[in-house]
């Protein structure tokens, strides 16, 4: 039987910088992308964000949230702020960016109009099957 050294077994957790991690989601990053900058693994990523984000709900279960839940919360904080430059953008004049606004915002389109008024001709052929 061996004895107890004291020491602890396996790896040192990993711990993950919160800030960080939701500085990764506001730009879209993966969890990929994000297990890589950790330089871990998802299922890391994924524990981590279970004990960091976890909450009692009225039944005064626990809930431990998946790295899909908190990234869709924290991925619409960072299209709030690409929203938010493109608005910069349009309001100094930016016409490309005001014409993107306009189609996306308020469904603004430009129409071509084609108008025919003579009939040239046919450019249509009729195919012959041609057994000689």
């Amino acid at each position: 039987m061996t004895k107890p050294t004291g020491k602890p077994k396996g790896r040192p957790r990993i711990e993950i910088d919160f800030k960080e991690f939701e500085k990764l989601c506001f730009i879209q990053a993966t969890l990929e992308e994000i297990a890589g900058w950790f330089d871990c693994t998802t299922d890391t990523i994924e524990a981590r964000i279970g004990d960091h984000y976890a909450y009692e709900d009225e039944n005064g279960d626990e809930i431990r949230p998946t790295f899909s839940v908190v990234f869709a919360g924290l991925r619409g904080k960072g299209k709030i702020g690409v929203r938010r430059q493109q608005f910069q953008n349009a309001m100094k004049g930016s016409d490309k960016m005001l014409v993107h606004l306009g189609k996306h915002l308020l469904g603004q389109t430009e129409k071509s109009e084609v108008i025919v008024t003579e009939r040239g001709p046919s450019t249509i052929r009729a195919y012959e099957d041609k057994d000689e």
